[in-house]
């Protein structure tokens, strides 16, 4: 085998080697952006799961209203006994999380929030104009970090008579 020969068959060997590296690792990034968003799903599921639970039974924090900023935060107390104190629920955009604070402690509901919207829609709904528009529903959209495209939506309609 001539010097030349050896060099051809190295070089040839190079090029066959980097592709089958470039199909391996595309493989292995592609299972792990899928394990990733796999795992992510159940527990935005449990979060959206929870924040439905909490504003379904929303109630004023004085008289019969609540406060709310939009794409941030919303507080409020809850009808329901088991649920007792002030709640606010907020997302932090600069760590990506989405907390219930429950009397002034925070509770981690859900990290790794890619974006995060919220607002309210408003009606007339107890036929009474005199003292204004009553909440409709919360309208809450999310992403994951790890799943951008895959966005979960929630309209949550609460059972009492609220008021911003």
């Amino acid at each position: 085998m001539t010097l030349v020969e050896l060099i051809v068959s190295v070089v040839l060997f190079s090029i066959i080697a980097s592709m089958g590296l470039l199909f391996i690792s595309t493989g292995v990034s592609s299972f792990i952006i899928s394990r990733n968003a796999s795992n992510a799903g159940p527990i935005a599921q449990n979060a959206a799961a929870r924040i439905n639970m909490e504003l379904r039974t929303a109630d004023g924090v004085a008289g019969s209203t609540v406060t709310f900023a939009p794409n941030s935060s919303v507080t409020y107390t809850s009808t329901d006994s088991d649920l007792p104190g002030t709640r606010r629920i907020h997302y932090d955009a600069g760590d990506g999380r989405l907390y219930l604070e429950v009397n002034g402690a925070d509770h981690l509901l859900l990290d790794g929030v890619g974006s995060f919207t919220m607002a309210v829609t408003q009606d007339d709904l107890d036929g009474n104009v005199a003292n204004g528009n009553e909440i409709a529903a919360f309208v809450i959209s999310f992403t994951m970090a790890v799943a951008p495209n895959n966005a979960f939506n929630l309209e949550i309609m609460p059972r009492e008579f609220i008021r911003l």
